[in-house]
């Protein structure tokens, strides 16, 4: 299987970058070890039984590995060490990220699986994991004021609080010159709870495959007069906040064909 053929599409975007390899070891490699664990509860036993050792032998490793070069990355970026800046490492979080939530499946779904083959209903394993990737994206955060600074991490914690939520220039570092995490309605193409609002013209279910949510990445909803803006306008909006790497690949002109601009999936009606 290569990319472009797999039900999961995290595997089907190309790496393209060293920010591609350590996105993808911190978070998406980090619902490998997600689904790992609650799977040690599955009740057929030999399966339930190996879980452990591949969480812990094989996932760790690609966890840590992703997360200090992620920092490393970071770091080079901010005291222009590197061949990456600041923004070139957020746009590719922005990618990465809504692949990762979708891998939990639909954020309305989990209940027949839960007690028999996972151990929570999917958006119960996605909030937490959410959890998980906000305090490695802190980490990130801290490692790149503790090089700025050049102080320890409780004083760093102490100068990014100052930054984060009272809005201050520290040590020439502000909002801007830090990573944060994308609203998880940004740039989804499946899974997310609030397709459940709406159900297709003369339907009689709630719910559908996919409905054009063009959110930005802080979570709000980009409108024009009150009603989403254009489909060719989201597209203009992704490419200022999505690599440009991505813009030329495969996988991005699978999403325009098959989501953003496929008449298939019609105009899905808001029914609450």
């Amino acid at each position: 299987m290569k990319p472009g053929e797999h039900v999961l599409h995290a595997f089907n975007i190309e790496f393209k970058s060293l920010m591609d390899s350590a996105t993808f070891l911190s978070f998406i490699d980090r619902v490998g070890k997600f689904q790992l664990e609650m799977q040690h509860h599955f009740l057929y036993g030999p399966m339930a039984i190996s879980m452990p050792w591949m969480r812990f032998l094989e996932e760790s490793y690609h966890l840590a590995a992703g997360e200090t070069l992620m920092k490393a990355i970071a770091v080079a970026a901010t005291l222009d060490g590197g061949n990456f800046g600041i923004e070139d490492l957020q746009a590719t979080l922005n990618m990465w990220y809504p692949r990762g939530l979708e891998m939990f499946g639909s954020e309305l779904g989990g209940d027949l699986v839960k007690g028999v083959f996972k151990t929570l209903k999917n958006a119960e394993a996605q909030a937490i994991y959410i959890d998980e990737v906000l305090g490695k994206v802190k980490d990130a955060n801290l490692a790149i004021i503790q090089a700025k600074a050049k102080v320890g991490r409780e004083k760093a914690e102490a100068l990014l609080r100052r930054i984060q939520e009272k809005r201050e220039n520290v040590e020439g570092l502000s909002q801007e010159n830090l990573l944060f995490l994308p609203d998880r309605r940004f740039f989804r193409i499946r899974g997310l709870a609030e397709y459940g609002d709406f159900r297709l013209p003369g339907g009689d279910t709630v719910g559908v495959g996919y409905v054009y949510l063009p959110y930005r990445v802080h979570g709000d909803l980009l409108l024009d007069n009150g009603r989403p803006i254009d489909r060719e306008d989201y597209a203009e909006y992704l490419k200022t906040v999505l690599p440009d790497r991505y813009m030329t690949s495969r996988h991005w002109t699978f999403v325009k064909d098959e989501f953003l601009f496929n008449p298939k999936w019609g105009a899905p009606e808001h029914i609450r």
